[in-house]
């Protein structure tokens, strides 16, 4: 019995379907920048994966202890917003009032301080870092995004003092 000729391929193969969930799909191509850059991937990985997972495991119990203190820091934005305010005794529509603009003056406070950082933010990437991707050239640590930065601090800065000896 003779054995069958060699398979071979004449066209290409598409495998379609949904991939198990303990099964990660390969990419189609690895092109040969993969090692390069800031966000590449280690050579070693496994060497740094228990490292990895140490830190995401730090970070994922800080973001659940702040999560969880949320309504705390809340209350305490708030008593310090309401001792900023006249305590004396008011009828009870005028306490909801004086409540309510409290609470508006809290919120306008940290939208401001939510925009100072945001412009810091986009000051330093030059614009919202959201959308970009890693493989962006001007991403990260360009002179004129770090130049931007600082001057922008230091107009603050001068803001800051100029208003604190006024």
């Amino acid at each position: 019995m003779q054995r069958p000729p060699p398979w071979e391929l004449t066209e290409p193969v598409h495998t379609k379907g949904i991939a198990p969930d303990h099964i990660i799909p390969a990419r189609p191509s690895i092109n040969s920048y993969r090692y390069n850059g800031t966000f590449s991937t280690t050579r070693n990985s496994a060497r740094y994966q228990p490292i990895l997972q140490s830190h995401i495991g730090t970070l994922e119990r800080e973001f659940q202890a702040s999560t969880a203190n949320i309504p705390q820091t809340i209350e305490t934005q708030l008593a310090a917003t309401r001792q900023e305010e006249s305590t004396h005794p008011l009828p009870p529509a005028a306490a909801i009032l004086r409540e309510i603009g409290i609470r508006n003056k809290l919120i306008q406070r940290l939208g401001g301080e939510l925009q100072h950082q945001t412009s810091l933010s986009h000051s330093f990437y030059g614009s919202d870092p959201t959308n970009k991707s890693k493989d962006d050239p001007t991403l990260l640590h360009t002179p004129e995004a770090l130049s931007a930065a600082l001057e922008q601090e230091e107009r603050n800065y001068q803001k800051l003092l100029k208003e604190m000896w006024q």
